[in-house]
């Protein structure tokens, strides 16, 4: 009698798990290249527009009408800058040294941040939690990747409802969690989201999420997102871990 072998389970989502590995690695490698051609190829002509547009400003008398324009002009300049260097850290992200950060501080930045978009005006935001210190390479990573989660969820509610971004230690990692009042994310795109250049939006690079994702990775930590099946709510978690009592110390 001849004995069919059986195959487990658990074997063949590892080789799953391997592929998908492999997928991603090289998807990542293709990725480096292409932001390495952006960052030649565009990011010294914009640092000559933004040097131009700058002088040009300073010669401009206080409360000149077209002063307002040229900042404007720069202020984009800034946000292709900040694209570019998006490209950079997803594709090639450098490892973390890792230092404290007050976390309630950098909930708050975010939240500002947010107010100064138009998208963000005119939402309902709180914030609770956030007592301690979370550990981080930069602030500036970390408030970069919370204002990407919170104008995720501004943009999906049209800039309006309510946004609860909240921050709970427990067992060594901080949650920052950010739930918003939106239509939430179709099923079959729940998984296409965290993928990178993956978008549903007119405008952007479909990076914010992706970005998020791996920055927290970076850190030892995890992004989680989840959806009630009937809609209205997307709950976005990003796991960090606690800064060292070492970091607390030489603060």
């Amino acid at each position: 009698m001849w004995v069919v072998p059986r195959v487990h389970d658990a074997g063949v989502r590892d080789v799953k798990g391997r592929r998908s590995r492999l997928a991603q690695q090289a998807a990542l490698a293709r990725l480096g290249q292409m932001a390495a051609v952006v960052a030649h190829e565009v990011k010294n002509p914009l640092a000559g527009i933004k040097g131009a547009m700058q002088m040009l400003m300073s010669r401009r008398t206080a409360g000149d009408s077209e002063s307002v324009v040229m900042r404007d002009i720069v202020a984009r300049i800034d946000a292709l800058n900040e694209l570019i260097q998006d490209l950079m850290m997803f594709a090639r992200p450098r490892p973390p040294r890792l230092s404290q950060v007050n976390v309630r501080l950098l909930l708050d930045e975010a939240v500002a941040m947010l107010r100064r978009d138009p998208v963000g005006s005119s939402l309902d935001v709180r914030i609770e939690g956030g007592n301690g210190t979370a550990a981080s390479p930069s602030i500036q990573m970390i408030r970069a990747t919370v204002l990407n989660l919170l104008l995720n969820a501004a943009q999906a509610m049209n800039g309006h409802g309510r946004i609860r971004l909240t921050a709970e230690l427990c067992d060594g990692a901080w949650a920052i969690e950010v739930r918003d009042s939106g239509p939430g994310i179709p099923i079959e795109l729940r998984h296409e989201v965290l993928e990178p250049f993956f978008t549903t939006k007119s405008r952007g690079g479909g990076l914010g999420l992706p970005i998020a994702k791996r920055v927290a990775e970076l850190h030892g930590g995890t992004l989680t997102l989840t959806c009630p099946d009937a809609g209205g709510t997307s709950v976005i978690t990003v796991t960090l871990p606690e800064a060292s009592q070492e970091a607390r110390d030489s603060a």
